[in-house]
């Protein structure tokens, strides 16, 4: 991985290494020739030059090898091959240093042959840290100047880059000091605090306030010194007129002298202030030198009386006029250098195409799920939960979808530029892409969210900015270079091996990616096909290109021919598939088994007991909540393992749980509310009572906090049963005429309790001894009484069960309250966490009619039906059928529609033609083509 690192920067940085060699021999070479210094005037360059031919001809070998390097550098100039230039990666490799150098120092070398891209990246990251409008001319001058600048950024730009990062450095130091207002007072937390969104605002305690300022300053005259020491410094001349190089034609040595010797004579006689001085044999034509006098100051008026002489009497339209055309030329002076860079960037005269498109679709697609995941940095009131937790509700807020879409848009916008290669259009998206991104993300959104963009848990719309600006930065050099003129294919079939095979499936698995990309290809790429044939055409290279990476990886890993496979092959591939399977079948199962073990422990927090008789008004309530839920201690888990360690079905529930899981719910004996049934119905209750038998219903109902669960919040049941015995029903009766006596009824408080995750809470009987049912007896009795606050009787009921040390729960012991509490004991099944709440929440049915049978026929479609498609999957050479579609996308770019058509109509003849594709599919070296 290091070493394909290192091999990857080193192509990054070969022109700029290969070019500063050159300079560095080239400088050599001017040095030697100059051995006595440069040149002041004409006659003292020929007699020097004169005394180093002379000397150079003494010299004959060191001639010829200076001769023999001057032609060697002319041919690497001219060829520019591959292999010449891969031979400084073999001098610059420093293959004696250890790999971890070399890596480093490749790293070196490619941030200084991209120093520019550098400083445009110090400029976001101070933008990001700054969030200011005394800052923000850099990022601008940087994306609409500077990246769009052909060939390279000017040496205007970085001088206006340099001084105006010097006066913020200026302008925020001239900040800090406490004479001013604000900076006395406590700094207002407000994303639009006058200081704070014009940087100026002081930071008690930040001191690098200045820090990523100073940072681009040095970074920038790096960039200048390197520039310097490539000579690319000074600006040349840009508008090269392409007329001019075609018909530029060599001209021999003797027509040169004689040119420059007519147009010498010519400019001396018809300009009035060249002057020749010197003898008669170095006039103009010879070698003499020549000196310029200055012109006459009064020149304007001169040349005003002349024209007076000419024309008397100028009129007042004349000068105004004459002002006119002064005025347009003062402001074409100033339009000139904008027309000129608009020139230079839509009308080059040498372009190198290049295509950065993939790369700028990856960062918006990773912006995309930034702003899915981030959403709360984006919108109001968003918590850190993200775009999640209004999933859950079902809910999608209208910011979200608009900025979706937004994003969504652009992509689409973005890839029609790119089809059509449309550069104006391109460099009007950036503009305005530009002034949209700058607006939204410094002013606009720190307005909704009311947190300013410089705050450390702002990091989503941080990131999504700072990739912006990598896409900025391609988009510009894309608009510099030119789209290509021919767009073949997708961007993971430039190569045929194992790493672009599975990356085309992952793109192939993407819901909808491919369906998108061949509709917008469709739209905005001429062509003569129709939609059905234009998928039939995409189909089929996407099939063909991963046959070629097939047949590639068995030329490159070939097995030889009657030998058995490996057991590595046998164990490995077919081993995972086998266990991929069987734990497909079975993971339902599985996954509900081990509920208990991979769960988490859920306690309810409140329980509610209420007691009614017939279908009249609840004769007892209570509820158990905080200090009267309570878990069960270890010492008492341990004592009941102990008391049921001879029974299986109590061992085998008792597995599932654990002493966390164990809940002692007590409750008090009395009703927390007054029996507040009518006259009427009490006469009515009492007249049921003593003619037939009356039904007593018990309910319990247990609270739970299910966040992030598939757990039901409220889980319950109840029990009923028939106060049959004449002799309880009379005890009733008599108790609501006033007497006051105790009532036991049947059993039906119950003794263990289970929580499940859903569903109905039952009542244990795993844990049934013969001793001790699963229900107990309940001791009723009204009460009657005062408050000393009322004048009336209140009545209400008191429920009582028989208790001692052994009887209902010895395994508590001192644990469990009075007699005249109430005790329960119940068991809480696990929840499953988060992750596994959306499977567990199908049930096992569910999962097994979903998700095992949806897995069943995908496997069947893997497994099976290959024999219908042999002929086209078992393809051994499939170079000429590759090729065949390479030349319909050559053709098509070419804009030859008539012989896209011939030839896609002979692929599909192909494909219906058995016989014609087995010979087309025929290994080259077996039978040539017929």
């Amino acid at each position: 991985m290091l070493i394909s690192a290192t091999a990857k920067l080193n192509s990054v940085s070969r022109d700029y290494r290969y070019v500063a060699r050159k300079l560095a021999d080239e400088k050599r070479i001017v040095k030697a020739q100059f051995v006595h210094g440069l040149a002041t005037t004409l006659g003292e360059h020929t007699v020097k030059s004169r005394k180093f031919h002379f000397h150079e001809h003494s010299t004959e070998g060191h001639h010829a090898k200076t001769v023999s390097d001057k032609k060697g550098s002319e041919e690497m100039l001219l060829s520019g091959s591959l292999e010449m230039v891969d031979g400084l990666d073999k001098q610059d490799g420093h293959k004696h240093h250890p790999s971890l150098v070399r890596f480093m120092i490749a790293c070196y070398y490619a941030i200084v042959s991209r120093s520019e891209v550098v400083c445009y990246l110090v400029i976001v990251l101070n933008q990001m840290k700054s969030a200011s409008l005394l800052s923000l001319p850099l990022p601008l001058m940087a994306f609409l100047w500077g990246s769009l600048s052909v060939p390279r950024p000017t040496k205007t730009f970085w001088i206006t880059i340099i001084t105006y990062t010097e006066a913020i450095v200026v302008v925020k130091y001239l900040f800090q000091f406490d004479f001013f207002d604000w900076n006395d007072s406590v700094p207002v937390n407000r994303p639009f605090d006058p200081p704070r969104i014009l940087g100026i605002e002081k930071r008690k305690e930040d001191n690098d306030y200045a820090l990523y300022d100073l940072l681009l300053l040095l970074l920038v005259f790096f960039h200048r010194f390197m520039l310097k020491s490539l000579g690319l410094w000074k600006d040349t001349d840009r508008s090269v007129s392409v007329s001019a190089i075609q018909q530029q034609e060599p001209v021999s040595h003797e027509e040169q002298y004689v040119t420059a010797a007519v147009r010498a004579s010519e400019h001396t006689t018809t300009a009035p202030g060249l002057i020749t001085s010197g003898p008669p044999e170095q006039q103009p034509g010879t070698s003499g030198t020549l000196e310029l006098s200055a012109l006459p100051v009064d020149t304007a008026s001169s040349a005003s009386r002349c024209y007076d002489d000419v024309i008397p009497g100028q009129s007042g339209l004349e000068e105004s006029f004459v002002h006119l055309s002064k005025l347009f030329d003062g402001i074409s002076r100033y339009v000139e250098p904008f027309r000129n860079f608009f020139e230079n960037l839509l009308h080059p005269v040498y372009r190198v195409t290049t295509d950065v498109y993939a790369y700028m679709f990856f960062c918006d697609f990773i912006n995309f799920f930034i702003m899915v995941f981030g959403y709360w940095a984006f919108g109001t009131g968003g918590s850190e939960d993200g775009v999640a937790s209004y999933f859950q509700k079902n809910e999608v807020p209208v910011p979200f979808l608009i900025m979706l879409l937004a994003q969504f848009a652009l992509i689409v916008i973005d890839r029609a530029l790119y089809l059509r290669k449309y550069i104006l259009g391109k460099l009007i998206f950036q503009v305005f892409i530009v002034f949209v991104i700058h607006i939204w993300m410094f002013f606009v959104l720190p307005g909704i969210s009311q947190r300013s963009f410089v705050e450390e848990k702002n990091l989503p719309p941080k990131l999504w900015y700072f990739i912006k600006c990598i896409y900025l930065i391609l988009s510009a050099y894309q608009i510099r270079s030119g789209y290509p003129t021919r767009i073949l294919g997708n961007f993971f079939c430039k190569k045929y091996n194992y790493i672009n095979y599975f990356l085309f499936k992952g793109y192939m698995l993407i819901p909808f990616l491919y369906e998108l990309r061949s509709l917008m290809d469709w739209i905005w790429t001429d062509t003569s096909m129709n939609l059905t044939n234009w998928l039939k055409m995409e189909d089929i290279f996407a099939n063909v290109f991963q046959l070629k990476c097939q047949r590639r990886a068995e030329e490159e890993y070939p097995t030889p021919r009657g030998s058995r496979r490996s057991s590595l092959t046998k164990y490995g591939l077919g081993g995972v598939m086998l266990f991929a399977i069987i734990l497909v079948i079975w993971f339902p199962l599985l996954l509900f088994s081990l509920g208990n073990t991979v769960g988490q422990t859920l306690l309810p927090h409140d329980c509610t007991v209420e007691l009614s008789l017939g279908g009249y008004e609840p004769i007892f309530k209570i509820s158990a909540q905080q200090g009267n839920l309570r878990q069960l201690p270890y010492d008492s888990w341990v004592r009941l393992q102990a008391e049921y360690k001879s029974s299986a079905a109590a061992q085998a529930f008792l597995a599932n749980y654990d002493a966390a899981d164990v809940a002692v719910v007590t409750l008090n004996g009395n009703s927390t509310a007054i029996w507040t049934v009518s006259p009427p119905s009490q006469e009515a209750l009492i007249a049921e009572l003593n003619r037939s038998a009356v039904p007593l219903r018990l309910s319990w109902a247990f609270s739970r906090s299910v966040d992030n669960t598939n757990a039901e919040k409220v889980v319950g049941n109840e029990r009923t049963v028939q106060i049959s015995d004449k002799a309880v029903r009379q005890s009733l009766a008599e108790m609501l005429h006033g007497t006051p006596n105790n009532v036991t009824v049947p059993p039906i408080l119950p003794r263990f309790l289970l929580v499940p995750r859903k569903g109905k809470s039952d009542v244990i009987r795993a844990l049934d001894t013969p001793g001790m049912g699963p229900y107990r007896n309940l001791t009723l009795r009204l009460r009657t009484g005062a408050f000393n606050n009322l004048s009336a009787r209140s009545e209400w009921w008191e429920v009582q069960e028989h208790c001692t040390d052994s009887y209902p729960y010895p395994f508590l012991r001192d644990d469990q309250g009075s007699c005249t509490d109430l005790s329960l004991v119940v068991f809480n099944d696990k929840v499953f966490p988060q992750a596994l709440s959306q499977l567990t929440g199908y049930g096992i049915a569910g999962l097994y009619t979903t998700f095992v049978l949806v897995v069943s026929r995908l496997i069947r479609g893997f497994m099976a039906g290959s024999s219908f498609t042999i002929m086209f999957d078992d393809m051994p050479n499939v170079d000429r059928v590759l090729q065949l579609c390479l030349d319909i996308y050559l053709v098509r770019e070419s804009r030859e529609l008539s012989l896209e058509e011939d030839l896609f109509a002979k692929l599909i003849f192909l494909y219906r033609s058995p016989e014609t594709l087995i010979k087309w599919t025929r290994p080259a070296d077996q039978h040539p083509l017929a």
